[in-house]
């Protein structure tokens, strides 16, 4: 039993259809996320925790904004 299609194109369920393996990734993007990569975020540098810097935000403009509502 062959698991190529027949001449008039017939496949059946049980017989896999045999594709060439092609690469998901072109190789522009492949050049692109590499580049991303290489100027992305140093492990060694000690990152800035911006949640922590807008909740302080958050919280200082509420107190100024909710001046007579709160206290």
């Amino acid at each position: 039993m062959s698991s190529d299609p027949k001449a008039d194109g017939t496949v059946y369920d049980d017989e896999p259809m045999l594709e060439p393996e092609r690469d998901p990734l072109s190789n522009t993007m492949k050049e692109r996320l590499i580049r991303e990569a290489s100027t992305g975020l140093d492990s060694e540098k000690p990152q800035t925790n911006v949640i922590a810097i807008i909740g302080v935000v958050v919280a200082i403009l509420v107190a100024v904004g909710g001046k007579d509502i709160l206290f």
